[in-house]
């Protein structure tokens, strides 16, 4: 059964219910294909892209409940009212377009040098990444790191930011899945205060 849309055009972004299609393939399996709607974020036009998962082998399911499996794919896709935007820009592009202009308002002019400074930190770390390569535990090993070498101020507000980043790709509908939400602050390695003693002290 091909995927059928229902389409709004009265909103900004086309809302499609489609129910997709389950076929038998070679290797006897049932196979489900469905289109997904993305938002390309460069162009702001969307594109169709196919997609398609096995459920199974033939002998050990029948076809209705393969179906039942595919609408259990289709079913988020469908209660959404928007199409999904690309995850594949990179994390710069995401920063400097989609992120800054909803935080950088709220910067005072004494502070801002310093953050865009920290900003860059985490671009030239991570700016290339593509946002659906963004891995939890590659960012909270670079925190880690920054937390030997660096001072307790800009770890935490490298963590802040970057969790920032990710979160706001999620609530934009370029991320299903927030890679930062469980991201951990790390420990700063204490500052170690010079002790003087008479000795250390010529008049």
């Amino acid at each position: 059964m091909r995927a059928t849309f229902q389409t709004d055009r009265g909103s900004q972004m086309r809302t499609r219910c489609q129910r997709g299609w389950v076929e038998e393939t070679g290797a006897r399996t049932w196979k489900a294909h469905w289109y997904e709607y993305i938002c390309d974020s460069e162009t702001g036009r969307e594109r169709r892209a196919h997609r398609s998962r096995v459920l199974g082998e033939k002998n050990k399911i029948r076809k209705f409940e393969a179906e039942e499996k595919l609408a259990e794919i289709l079913g988020p896709l469908n209660s959404k009212h928007s199409s999904r935007r690309d995850d594949r820009v990179s994390l710069r592009w995401f920063c400097e377009h989609r992120w800054l202009p909803t935080i950088e308002g709220g910067w005072s002019a004494s502070t801002r040098r310093t953050n865009e400074q920290l900003v860059r930190r985490i671009l030239n770390q991570f700016g290339d990444k593509q946002l659906r390569d963004l891995d939890r535990v590659e960012l909270q090993d670079w925190l880690n790191k920054l937390a030997r070498d660096y001072s307790r101020s800009l770890t935490f507000h490298c963590y802040t930011y970057l969790k920032s980043m990710c979160g706001e790709a999620v609530e934009q509908d370029f991320l299903v899945k927030d890679p930062g939400r469980k991201l951990k602050r790390p420990k700063t390695r204490k500052r170690t205060k010079p002790c003087w003693n008479g000795r250390s002290i010529r008049l």
